[in-house]
């Protein structure tokens, strides 16, 4: 017969509370795209009594908004409607990416100090530790502390079952650079990952349906 024991938390550790304080620190940017598609079929026909195909889901425009959390001037939306829309919207995401590392790169001095920076320097991405608010690059001995932050997320509603894919095979062949996957099967992913090749930013294709299970529209409203 298996013998069960109930174990209870000791008196030191009785109270759960919330420890991954790093976690709360802000991204210095965030992307939140969609894609609108419906093109009629040319034939209505059925192969069978049953079935009927009746649209053709094919991308024609997208939208995305980039939030900057320390400087809402450095956000902005952009709108394009065409058949091309899906390499225009992965060479968008490209010039993001990179235009965030050469920012980081081309910066000559500490924004701390105030002094330049020399070869014998290293060279970090400050954040304010209480607001947790981009200020800028930093020598490594002005933020001893700094945990470096290099992801960007993508955030669509319905990525898993719609947009990604769109976008799948573009991102893959658009930039170099290769995709972690989380996937369901073979055909859906709960989310997805860009290595930038070249630099140390992350794209991170997240789906917000997954917890605000709602309609746009409704969401919205």
């Amino acid at each position: 017969m298996n013998k069960c024991a109930l174990k209870l938390p000791k008196e030191s550790d009785k109270i759960l509370q919330f420890k991954h304080f790093s976690y709360k620190e802000k991204i210095p940017f965030a992307i939140y795209a969609d894609f609108e598609s419906l093109e009629p079929c040319e034939s209505l026909g059925a192969d069978n009594g049953k079935t009927v195909n009746y649209q053709k889901h094919t991308a024609f425009s997208v939208a995305y908004y980039l939030k900057c959390s320390y400087d809402n001037s450095l956000s902005s939306f952009k709108l394009y409607r065409n058949h091309d829309c899906i390499s225009w919207f992965i060479s968008e995401l490209k010039d993001i990416a990179f235009n965030q590392e050469i920012n980081y790169e081309t910066a000559t001095h500490c924004h701390i100090c105030n002094k330049p920076f020399t070869s014998n320097d290293i060279k970090v991405r400050e954040h304010c530790h209480l607001t947790s608010k981009y200020r800028g690059a930093a020598h490594q001995d002005c933020n001893l502390n700094y945990q470096n932050s290099f992801n960007i997320p993508v955030v669509f509603h319905n990525l898993s079952g719609y947009d990604s894919n769109f976008i799948m095979k573009q991102l893959a062949t658009g930039f170099a650079g290769p995709i972690r996957l989380l996937p369901v099967n073979k055909e859906k992913y709960i989310s997805f990952t860009k290595i930038v090749e070249g630099t140390e930013i992350q794209l991170r294709f997240i789906d917000s349906y997954r917890f605000m299970s709602s309609s746009l529209d409704k969401l919205s409203s």
